[in-house]
C-alpha cells in the first residue's frame, strides 16, 4: 500500500486502462449480469477480459 499511487503513475497509461477494463469485464461476468445488446456483448466478452488481464500482467512482470 505504501507508494501505491507513485508506482501506479510509473506504469504507462494504457496498461493501467487495460487492466481496469479487464477487471471490469471479469467482474460483470462473475456477478452473472446478462448483457443483451450485441455491441456491448462484443466489448465485454469474457475471453477478451482474460486475455487483456494476462497480457497486462505479463508485461508488468517482465518490465
Amino acid at each position: 500500500i505504501n507508494q501505491f499511487s507513485t508506482q501506479l503513475r510509473a506504469v504507462e497509461f494504457y496498461y493501467v486502462f487495460i487492466l481496469i477494463w479487464s477487471v471490469g469485464i471479469l467482474w460483470i461476468h462473475g456477478l452473472g449480469f446478462e448483457i443483451r445488446a450485441t455491441l456491448w456483448r462484443l466489448i465485454f466478452m469474457p475471453w477478451i477480459g482474460y486475455l487483456a488481464a494476462i497480457i497486462s500482467l505479463l508485461h508488468n512482470l517482465l518490465t
